[in-house]
């Protein structure tokens, strides 16, 4: 019933857009299909039980393989046999995770996972790309396998992810703790209740530098890139929109922007407004973090915060659809942004960040909550009246 009601509430949103459309005639049919059915697929893999999970998991590994794959597809000629090669590396793939299933009930397919790995680190170490894909292709192949033989679907996984999330999350108490002393302390919450500033506050700047520091590494530039490559790959959409919606997972309504600054003066107006939908369609990684230490399940927030990235590209290409020829429809090279020169300074950038962000949260709270209060006493004065 509760699926039942989650694709209705859908379904509502799809024809709520559909009805404020600027151009309906314009909407392209292969956007809502792959947007659509990358949610439902995220949505088996991390909500459904053992059986269910592992057939989204196996959908989404066979989408990643031709993904990894398409040079070699695109080679055939016809369609007819780009679907042919497709079947056949699918089959592949499906008959070395089943090897790679009964070999771990013998403890042998970890090994194999290993020099597979180790040929991917070697690839990147020597910067040839000739033999990368396969490499990567045999080491996501045969961890399928081994997470089949071990029982980790879904939600083990994202339950496994979040129990450690919040232990990360959980190193800013040192930091608090010498600033604040027993205020972050949850035994000591029934005298003086939970300390909102001194407990969530600070997560946000310890995200913040955390983030920072994975962004001066370009850890975080790779990821965006191959979310974004894959994303428009199935969805269609243009570079730089989907390079932006991918970038608002990581990153904040501000800072993904930035990833695009080069291409926003040739964007489309189509582009520009799916970027907007983007920024508002997820949330900051310190807020995310924030979130987190308030108890709410890191998994759920952070599978929310993966599925609407293709929502925000289905709702705006839904409400303003692209009449015009994009720049960047293709794919687009993520600009190299200079934030700091050296790792220390962009520590310093992250929590400076982190700390006008924790500022800007704690008074936006006391300002709406005051705000709110003074209109229950208005609505108040007006019940007595009536």
């Amino acid at each position: 019933m509760e699926h039942l009601i989650s694709f209705t509430g859908m379904l509502t949103l799809l024809a709520l857009a559909w009805l404020l459309s600027s151009n309906k005639k314009k909407i392209r049919v292969r956007v809502i299909f792959w947007g659509m059915g990358l949610q439902l697929l995220f949505a088996l893999i991390v909500l459904g039980e053992s059986f269910n999970s592992f057939v989204g998991m196996f959908i989404l590994h066979s989408m990643i393989l031709i993904f990894i794959f398409t040079e070699e597809i695109l080679r055939a000629q016809t369609r007819v046999k780009q679907i042919l090669v497709s079947l056949i590396i699918i089959l592949g793939a499906a008959t070395l995770s089943l090897a790679s299933y009964f070999l771990d009930k013998k403890n042998l397919a970890i090994p194999l996972l290993v020099l597979s790995g180790a040929a991917i680190g070697r690839g990147l170490y020597k910067k040839s790309n000739r033999w990368q894909r396969y490499s990567i292709a045999t080491f996501l192949t045969i961890g399928f396998g081994v997470i089949c033989s071990k029982n980790i679907y879904g939600k083990v996984i994202f339950a496994f992810f979040s129990e450690k999330v919040d232990k990360f999350l959980r190193l800013t108490d040192f930091g608090t703790g010498f600033l604040f002393g027993n205020l972050i302390k949850p035994e000591y919450f029934d005298q003086f209740g939970f300390q909102f500033a001194f407990a969530v506050l600070p997560t946000i700047i310890f995200f913040a530098a955390f983030m920072s520091i994975l962004y001066y590494l370009g850890i975080i530039q790779v990821i965006i890139e191959v979310m974004a490559k894959f994303m428009r790959w199935t969805m269609g959409t243009s570079g730089a929109e989907t390079l932006s919606c991918s970038a608002n997972i990581f990153v904040g309504q501000t800072e993904a922007p930035l990833l695009i600054k080069p291409f926003l003066k040739d964007m489309t107006v189509s582009e520009i407004a799916t970027v907007m939908v983007g920024g508002f369609a997820t949330i900051a990684g310190g807020v995310l973090a924030g979130y987190i230490r308030m108890g709410i399940d890191a998994g759920h927030l952070i599978a929310a915060s993966v599925m609407s990235a293709p929502a925000a590209l289905v709702m705006g290409k839904i409400i303003y659809p692209e009449t015009e020829h994009s720049l960047t429809a293709g794919d687009v090279e993520i600009p190299k942004i200079q934030t700091a020169n050296n790792l220390l300074e962009a520590v310093s950038n992250g929590i400076t960040d982190g700390l006008r962000l924790a500022v800007n949260v704690g008074a936006m709270l006391v300002g709406f909550i005051a705000l709110i209060a003074l209109l229950d006493v208005i609505l108040n004065f007006f019940d007595m009246v009536i």
